[in-house]
């Protein structure tokens, strides 16, 4: 990241105001599977995790 620049991430919590234009904002989605992979049970456990 350049040093000039910043990370902006926020969250927020309740119910939208639909009247308000910021809460027609639909933005796209990526799937889960675009960015996750899913683990399950010791075989599949990296062979050795601290090379």
């Amino acid at each position: 990241m350049i040093a000039t620049a910043r990370l902006v991430c926020g969250m927020s919590l309740g119910y939208a105001d639909p009247s308000q234009p910021e809460n027609g904002l639909v933005s796209t989605r990526e799937p889960v599977d675009g960015f996750v992979h899913f683990l399950s049970g010791a075989d599949n456990l990296p062979a050795n995790p601290n090379p």
